[in-house]
């Protein structure tokens, strides 16, 4: 059985704790480090190569956000970082989800979620599938606009290829190395998808592109 590095991110002391006393009794775990998100992640990263990062954003979220962000999109470009492990996020609040996982974590988990929820979702994650708590999914659309019928229009296999990516948790950077095109490229084609999905955000897309049977996870 292959043992899974986790660091743990979390600015409050019992969270960071509790964390470790959960998993440090899981076989299949191994907790590497554990620091708080203000220090050298990058430096960690090098040092003890996580399989992922388990972050609890605590209760100031806009401030989390932004750090989760600089993480998804900053550390990107440092190459020597090789690909850098997937975000298991966990919030306060329901309808802090959509925002969280547009913010590139993989997955996203109430901070009460119950340990064996926990470890399920890190093996996941792990695994490069994408995983919301189901308490989320009355704040991914708005009232009435969930899918009823097929899709109008299409989508393209270019747009097939760059949701499926999005899926996968890639930013738009991201998506435009991979696939060899400009970002704004990637943008003109992410609009697109936004459009005949009806939806408003990347998680909006991932959701109903997932009941549309448009992404395989």
């Amino acid at each position: 059985m292959n043992v899974l590095r986790i660091l743990i991110i979390a600015d409050d002391h019992f969270a960071r704790s509790g964390l470790t006393s959960i998993l440090d009794n899981e076989t299949d775990f191994s907790i590497v480090a554990s620091q708080e998100s203000n220090d050298n992640l990058a430096q960690a990263l090098s040092a003890y190569r996580p399989d992922v990062l388990l972050w609890d954003l605590g209760w100031e979220l806009s401030d989390s956000l932004e750090k989760l962000e600089n993480y998804v999109e900053g550390l990107t470009q440092e190459e020597h970082l090789g690909d850098l492990p997937p975000v298991l996020a966990l919030v306060a609040e329901p309808e802090e989800g959509v925002a969280t996982r547009d913010a590139g974590a993989k997955g996203v988990l109430l901070r009460n979620a119950s340990p064996r929820k926990l470890i399920r979702a890190l093996h996941a994650v792990a695994t490069d599938l994408l995983i919301f708590d189901p308490e989320f999914e009355s704040h991914l659309f708005t009232t009435g606009s969930m899918p009823a019928t097929p899709l109008l229009e299409p989508l393209t296999s270019r747009e097939l290829e760059i949701l499926q990516l999005i899926a996968q948790g890639l930013t738009n950077k991201a998506i435009a190395h991979e696939l060899h095109i400009s970002d704004h490229t990637v943008k003109f084609h992410t609009t697109a998808i936004f459009g005949k999905l009806g939806v408003s955000s990347r998680t909006e897309a991932v959701v109903r592109a997932t009941q549309f049977g448009l992404i395989i996870l």
